[in-house]
């Protein structure tokens, strides 16, 4: 009687562990995805914005304000003209910077 006992212990707190991590699994693969899908959202609309900006008003002082205002942040802005020659970033490129730029899409 033991020895079932222990048995049917053992049997619940495994099928508890188990539970215990889908359910924790499944919370933190949600959690990194909404906040994955948060940051790109923001990216894109920042990105969106300067391009607006720079549509308007496609001058040097335009593109050097809009380099200074990504300068204290941790992101990076690069403008380029229409051949993918780089006008001004806001902060220095690293070598896979310039990589990713060039199989970026003009």
């Amino acid at each position: 009687m033991r020895h079932i006992s222990h048995y049917i212990g053992l049997l619940f707190l495994t099928a508890l562990f188990l539970i215990g991590s889908i359910l924790f699994s499944t919370l933190y693969l949600n959690l990194v995805n909404q906040r994955t899908d948060e940051v790109l959202s923001g990216l894109l609309n920042r990105g969106n914005t300067h391009r607006d900006v720079l549509e308007k008003s496609f001058d040097q002082q335009t593109i050097d304000h809009v380099s200074l205002m990504e300068s204290a942040s941790e992101f990076t802005v690069v403008v380029t003209d229409q051949k993918g020659k780089i006008l001004k970033s806001s902060n220095r490129l690293t070598e896979e910077m310039k990589t990713e730029l060039t199989h970026t899409e003009f």
